[in-house]
């Protein structure tokens, strides 16, 4: 149940004033892409680096920058990461494209 209000979006429900307008398009998971992932409890920890791979993308890049000497696996673990998940989405992908038969023919 948390998960799934975590993951619904606000853009659904109009903004309560015009001030709030800018905020209307965004997923609350974007709040999350706001803070450091060390400040999150590890189990929340967990879930933004394994089930949804945000940590992957955003914070492990930009700590690798910012501290090298603490995150010096991030530059080979997320490179490898990329071309693991885009080989999963291609085999993904690619299943589809078996399985599809056209309407019209």
């Amino acid at each position: 149940m948390a998960l799934q209000s975590l993951l619904t979006t606000e853009w659904r429900y109009p903004p309560k004033c015009p001030s709030q307008a800018h905020k209307s398009h965004r997923s609350p998971l974007y709040d999350f892409t706001r803070y450091p992932l060390e400040i999150f409890h590890p189990v929340l920890r967990g879930l933004l680096t394994y089930v949804i791979p945000y940590a992957l993308g955003s914070f492990f890049p930009a700590a690798y920058l910012l501290r090298p000497h603490q995150y010096d696996w991030a530059a080979w673990v997320v490179p490898v990461s990329a071309v693991g998940i885009i080989a999963i989405a291609y085999w993904i992908w690619a299943q589809g494209l078996r399985r599809y038969s056209s309407v019209a023919g």
